[in-house]
C-alpha cells in the first residue's frame, strides 16, 4: 500500500511509477503524482509480465484487484494511468493536464510482441473520478473484452463527456454533474 506520498516523474519518456511482474493487491490511496520539471510520459503503470512474454498476468482475481484511489494526477503527456490487471478499482481520483491528446486511464496500454493480457472489461470499475476536459478520459483499447465499467464520473462538464473523452468500449454513463470534490 502507498498511502499519502508524493511521486514526481522527471522523464518525459518514462513513467513515476512502475509496477510489472505478477503482482497483485497493489494499492495507491491519496497521494499526488507531479512532474519534477514539465511533464511526464505516464504516471503510474500497473501490469502483469504478460506485457514482456512471460505469459504471467497480475491482479488475476477479484481478491487480488489493484486499486488506485483518491490520487491527483497532473502534468502527463501519455496516460495518468496505464491499466493491465485483471481486476482493479480506479474511483476518486481527479486528473489535470494541458496535454489535449493525452489519456488519464488507459486499459489496457500497450500490449508489446502479440501478447495480450486478456481484460474483460467489466471488471475493471473506473468511477466518480474528475476528468480534465481537454483530454481522453478513459480509453479501453480494442483488445479488451466487454466493457469497461466508467460511470458516475466528472467529465469536466456537466453534459458528459465528449466523444473525444472516451473510446467505444466505455461505458459512461451516468455521469456525474459536478467534479468528486464538490459532490463527494
Amino acid at each position: 500500500t502507498f498511502s499519502e506520498n508524493t511521486f514526481r516523474g522527471d522523464s518525459e519518456a518514462g513513467a513515476t511509477v512502475f509496477v510489472g511482474g505478477d503482482s497483485e493487491n497493489m494499492e495507491f490511496h491519496d497521494n499526488r503524482f507531479e512532474a519534477k520539471d514539465g511533464d511526464v510520459a505516464k504516471h503510474l503503470y500497473l501490469g502483469g509480465e504478460a506485457t514482456y512474454g512471460s505469459g504471467k498476468e497480475s491482479a488475476t482475481s477479484s481478491d487480488d484487484a489493484h486499486s488506485v484511489t483518491g490520487n491527483t494526477f497532473t502534468d502527463y503527456k501519455v496516460n495518468a494511468v496505464e491499466f493491465e490487471g485483471q481486476y482493479g478499482e480506479i474511483s476518486g481520483n481527479t486528473f489535470e493536464t494541458e496535454e489535449a491528446d493525452s489519456t488519464a486511464i488507459a486499459v489496457p496500454g500497450a500490449v508489446a510482441g502479440g501478447n495480450s493480457v486478456n481484460i474483460d472489461g467489466v471488471n475493471v470499475n473506473v468511477e466518480k473520478n474528475s476528468f480534465d476536459p481537454e483530454a481522453v478520459g478513459v480509453k479501453a483499447n480494442s483488445d479488451v473484452e466487454g466493457e469497461v465499467e466508467a460511470e458516475n464520473n466528472y467529465w469536466g462538464q456537466t453534459s458528459g463527456p465528449t466523444e473525444a473523452q472516451v473510446s467505444e468500449n466505455v461505458d459512461y454513463r451516468p455521469w456525474r454533474m459536478n467534479p468528486i470534490d464538490e459532490e463527494g
